[in-house]
């Protein structure tokens, strides 16, 4: 998935970068983390400040990420807060998503709310598996679509 996400003009035209650290059960971000720090990318990670709200915080290297009481890397500090006005690329999770974009989270609602107030491209990383027909995947009102989606061997523009 990294493979092909760092090949396009998205990755390759940005400076800002905003994305998940990856769950045991979720596609695997080490490899674009890394990319991002080693390609003097400026690399922002989420820090749960809240019920369904959280904040976009600059890192310079992984070890600067703790476990939280959820299991979810964070980081240590929230020295570096930067506005999402300032993303230009966000890499972001699902539990499964259709190819119109309907996109399934965990219900905490973060990044609906942060695609809201977010301008730049978004991407979902989804196993191909989790990649579900239109209608098959139950939507809201207030559910954020993606500006692409990508998988083990594509990227689809919506």
């Amino acid at each position: 998935m990294a493979e092909i996400l760092l090949e396009t003009e998205l990755w390759q035209s940005c400076e800002t970068v905003f994305s998940f650290v990856s769950l045991p059960n979720e596609p695997d971000t080490s490899s674009v983390l890394a990319a991002a720090l080693s390609q003097h990318k400026r690399l922002l990670v989420p820090r749960i400040i809240g019920d369904g709200i959280m904040q976009a915080v600059e890192i310079q290297s992984l070890n600067e990420l703790e476990s939280s009481v959820m299991g979810i890397f964070e980081p240590l500090s929230s020295e570096r807060i930067v506005d999402f006005s300032e993303i230009e690329l966000a890499l972001v999770p699902c539990l499964c998503v259709s190819r119109d974009g309907t996109r399934l989270g965990k219900g905490g609602g973060y990044y609906d709310r942060f695609m809201e107030r977010f301008s730049g491209a978004s991407v979902v990383l989804c196993a191909e598996e989790f990649l579900m027909k239109n209608g098959e995947v139950p939507a809201e009102t207030h559910d954020a679509k993606p500006d692409y989606i990508l998988t083990e061997s594509e990227l689809l523009k919506l």
